[in-house]
């Protein structure tokens, strides 16, 4: 009985979704299912940022985010270096003194003309950095000259709250100065 069930329950399900397949396009093309991701890039609301700077030891790096209108769906924040330990951390509603520079951030739909809401700075200044949500630590390898960097940073999906500012900032321990890439991945929605 319960595999009568089982198939009946599957039947009405796939009838159900041939109807609205129908509805949406032709009977014989499916309705066509993306992962929110996939959506945000095919909608045009997906955006990336990258950059890449040297950092001496004992220093940091402020790279800010100044969320817009709509809630942030921050996906990444990827940072390769090129050796030792490298301390990332985010805080939000920071005080900043100053922006810093603007930093572009590109559209990951090429056909879309839609810009960000958020506007991305690199070299933020601020009197207080706000309050610690997460703190990720890169760890290199070997020593001397024969170290080697790591890579990490903040995956899975934050959700960023609307009109806040958020402070990632980068900070070099690892003895030496470093070389490092950022890569920053979110859609507003």
């Amino acid at each position: 009985m319960a595999s009568i069930l089982t198939q009946n329950a599957f039947k009405s399900i796939y009838d159900y979704m041939f109807r609205v397949g129908a509805l949406i396009g032709t009977a014989t093309r499916p309705a066509v299912v993306l992962e929110e991701i996939s959506d945000a890039v095919h909608s045009g609301i997906a955006f990336q940022v990258d950059g890449r700077n040297s950092l001496t030891n004992g220093s940091s790096f402020n790279f800010m985010a100044k969320v817009g209108a709509l809630p942030l769906h921050f996906i990444d924040f990827t940072l390769v270096t090129t050796a030792g330990e490298v301390i990332l951390e985010l805080y939000e509603n920071p005080t900043i003194t100053s922006n810093g520079t603007a930093v572009a951030s590109n559209n990951k739909n090429r056909s879309s003309t839609n810009t960000s809401l958020t506007a991305c700075y690199g070299g933020t200044t601020a009197s207080s950095n706000g309050t610690l949500i997460a703190r990720h630590h890169i760890l290199g390898s070997g020593q001397g000259a024969f170290s080697a960097g790591g890579s990490g940073g903040f995956g899975g999906e934050w959700l960023l709250k609307p009109n806040e500012d958020y402070l990632f900032k980068i900070t070099n321990s690892s003895g030496s100065t470093i070389q490092y890439s950022v890569s920053f991945y979110y859609f507003e929605k």
